[in-house]
């Protein structure tokens, strides 16, 4: 996974639209860049789609935390000689950060 990303934090706007053309463009109204817009369809409410979207913005505004606690757990686990539940949050750690099998 690449290290080159939006910086957050991530703001979760209630306004989207989209400008038609050989080319769609996303705007919010606001001066602020817009990332991504969720839209919901057949088989998701609005009500689905609010939540998802408020999932996205939280999971990227706490990964960076959230890793750098899981990797003082790692090495803290490691020193400890609890060597099953070291591999375990490595391996979240894995996950965290793109790294598969």
């Amino acid at each position: 996974m690449t290290q080159q990303h939006t910086p957050g934090p991530l703001v979760l706007g209630k306004l989207g639209v989209i400008k038609g053309g050989p080319v769609h463009h996303f705007t919010n109204g606001s001066g602020q860049s817009q990332l991504f817009m969720a839209i919901a369809g057949e088989d998701m409410g609005h009500e689905e789609r609010d939540a998802n979207a408020a999932r996205v913005v939280l999971c990227w505004n706490t990964h960076d935390a959230m890793l750098e606690a899981l990797r003082t757990a790692s090495a803290a686990l490691w020193a400890a000689g609890e060597n099953k539940e070291a591999r375990a949050v490595d391996r979240a750690i894995d996950l965290a950060t793109g790294i598969t099998p």
